[in-house]
């Protein structure tokens, strides 16, 4: 939970929640960008699990879309004036929330 927002991760390996829990910052220090490849299906036919439970979308009158492309970002880190004596890292726009540590 961010504040009272549930944050939910896909358990898709891209996230390692063991590493970090949540990456927040300034959205407009980033420069965000779309491969070339974007692709998507739309089926009926499909059975998915949601809360451990396989649902068949064909039965319950259910559609799905799955969506796959290539995503790129950088985020600015700009020296001036103001933060010229900063490290990399303390002057940087984003921070991450670590686990705790057992």
């Amino acid at each position: 939970m961010v504040g009272n927002i549930p944050f939910i991760v896909q358990p898709n390996e891209c996230w390692q929640e063991d590493k970090s829990l949540i990456v927040l910052g300034d959205f407009t220090k980033v420069a965000y960008s779309m491969g070339m490849e974007f692709n998507f299906d739309i089926s009926n036919q499909a059975t998915v699990t949601i809360d451990g439970q396989p649902v068949n979308l064909w039965e319950k009158d259910m559609t799905a879309l799955r969506f796959w492309f290539t995503f790129g970002f950088n985020t600015a880190n700009p020296i001036n004036r103001s933060n010229r004596s900063l490290s990399e890292a303390e002057r940087s726009p984003f921070a991450i929330l670590l686990p705790e540590a057992e």
